[in-house]
């Protein structure tokens, strides 16, 4: 990811997987993504705001990453953690 990106508000950005999840969910579950978390002391409850990050190119192979910011929730169906995207870009659409 790269640092220069600098989120307004909440913590520093977390990996996520935005292929697990759908529509404006991503699911908080996977190793990786729970390891920075503990890390950062960020404990997951309804509400915690989260800044988060995905590795993405574009179609001429140059790092273009994903990022958002969303909400925390409790997914009722399945009992585990999800991010409600509440903002999302690629790094290229901050202008840099």
């Amino acid at each position: 990811m790269d640092t220069r990106w600098v989120p307004a508000a909440g913590p520093p950005p977390v990996w996520v997987d935005f292929n697990r999840g759908g529509g404006d969910l991503v699911y908080l579950d996977l190793p990786k993504t729970l390891g920075q978390l503990n890390r950062l002391g960020i404990d997951l409850r309804e509400g915690v705001l989260l800044n988060v990050w995905d590795q993405d190119a574009t179609e001429g192979f140059e790092r273009d990453d994903l990022l958002a910011t969303g909400v925390v929730e409790r997914d009722p169906g399945r009992q585990k953690w999800v991010l409600r995207i509440t903002w999302s870009a690629h790094e290229s659409d901050l202008g840099r």
